[in-house]
């Protein structure tokens, strides 16, 4: 939800009540001072001074408190969203929300189709393609060099900077980072309010990379999972009030049929880039004792999304895949969690093993600077975007391990 100070109509602004509650102690003072009342008379008179006076400045207990609901943030902003891309078998079906309204676009179906990337601005468009997504590859050797980054939860403008600030993307948002590889390691939804700016421009980036001989790779995280599956308490409010408007729940607007849906379906869990194994929370012993390759986890959890809950429920290999102990959900690289103890040392290097690399990289789980940990084997490099924090990224470059910063400076790890 949006953040905002949320007063009523005729209400005095917060320093003037401020103010207000400050004149009350001082005619307390004054009149304590004077000696008017007795001991008990006075105590009870300042309580009424201080009552009298609190509920004439309308002052609020927390003078900063969240939107209430949909009708409170239109209040207070402009907001726009889109598009939603809708693939039906008549056509395709373009919708924006524009400040309340809901602006719908169709298109023949073809092979290549550009759309608005917004219903302000139509000069902006966004390529789609009437041809679903193959399944994205997951095992990959040979990259020159590695940028990661996780945990957006809607923060377009901070991943911004940190890309602009490192020449993975130039000042016109054009990949710049030549053969390089960009992994998003999970959760660009929830918390924000600029998730489908994000989305949208990590779709088009990746192919724009590919035709330039690099590549961007989007980990699936919880909170994607979560809004798939209908899970919506991290939601923002704008997403709500859009799906308001349109008529449709949020989970179908990101359903099998849509582009970003479908897009989204149709990438991976885990990533292995050179002998580098990135994955959203990690890899807990319950995973990596059951036995299945990274494909197959890959494929189940894709074929599982779209599942009912008693799908789920009732299949142990799926419940331990969406559970807390699967690979989006796992915190046991840095502490116990979901029943299971933190990883030794000897632990971590026998799940690696199994998916044939040396390292990991992690979101998920909030550090103070991104760090590496069991003797660099596990990199951790959810900073604190989601939380107004600057952020950071991993940086892998000449068999080095690297912190990169905003301002695309950089600092060895290991």
């Amino acid at each position: 939800m949006m953040d905002g100070c949320q007063r009523s109509t005729g209400r005095p602004a917060l320093a003037d009540r401020r103010k207000l509650i400050a004149d009350s102690f001082q005619i307390i003072r004054v009149l304590r001072g004077q000696k008017i009342y007795g001991r008990k008379k006075m105590k009870r008179k300042n309580l009424l001074i201080v009552f009298y006076l609190f509920c004439i400045a309308g002052l609020s207990l927390q003078p900063v408190v969240r939107f209430s609901s949909a009708q409170d943030i239109s209040e207070q902003a402009v907001i726009r969203d889109g598009p939603y891309v809708f693939w039906m078998t008549e056509g395709v079906i373009v919708q924006y929300y524009d400040n309340g309204r809901s602006i719908i676009k169709k298109f023949e179906i073809n092979d290549l189709i550009k759309i608005p990337g917004s219903a302000e601005n139509p000069d902006q468009t966004y390529e789609i393609s009437a041809v679903p997504p193959s399944p994205a590859g997951d095992l990959f050797t040979g990259a020159k060099k590695i940028f990661a980054i996780s945990d957006l939860h809607g923060k377009f403008d901070q991943m911004l900077k940190l890309l602009k600030g490192n020449k993975i993307v130039d000042d016109n948002l054009h990949w710049n980072w030549q053969e390089g590889h960009l992994v998003i390691v999970g959760d660009i939804f929830d918390r924000g309010d600029k998730v489908n700016e994000a989305l949208w421009f990590v779709h088009q980036l990746e192919k724009e990379a590919q035709k330039n001989g690099g590549m961007v790779h989007f980990i699936l995280g919880n909170h994607e999972m979560m809004v798939l599956r209908g899970d919506l308490r991290y939601v923002h409010e704008k997403y709500n009030l859009v799906a308001k408007k349109f008529k449709i729940k949020i989970p179908d607007l990101y359903g099998p049929e849509t582009e970003l849906g479908r897009w989204l379906r149709s990438k991976n869990v885990m990533i292995v880039i050179n002998d580098i194994l990135f994955v959203h929370g990690g890899v807990s012993m319950d995973l990596s004792k059951n036995g299945y390759s990274m494909q197959t986890i890959n494929k189940m959890v894709r074929d599982g999304i779209d599942l009912r809950d008693y799908e789920i429920r009732f299949n142990a290999d799926l419940q331990l895949l969406f559970g807390s102990n699967g690979p989006f959900w796992s915190r046991n690289y840095f502490e116990d969690h979901g029943g299971l103890t933190r990883l030794t040392q000897e632990q971590v290097d026998a799940t690696l093993s199994i998916y044939g690399a040396k390292a990991v990289v992690v979101g998920h789980t909030t550090v103070t600077e991104l760090s590496n940990l069991y003797e660099g084997r596990v990199f951790a490099i959810e900073t604190g975007i989601r939380d107004g924090a600057e952020g950071e990224a991993f940086l892998w470059e000449n068999g080095k391990f690297y912190r990169a910063f905003l301002n695309g400076e950089k600092e060895k790890l290991r």
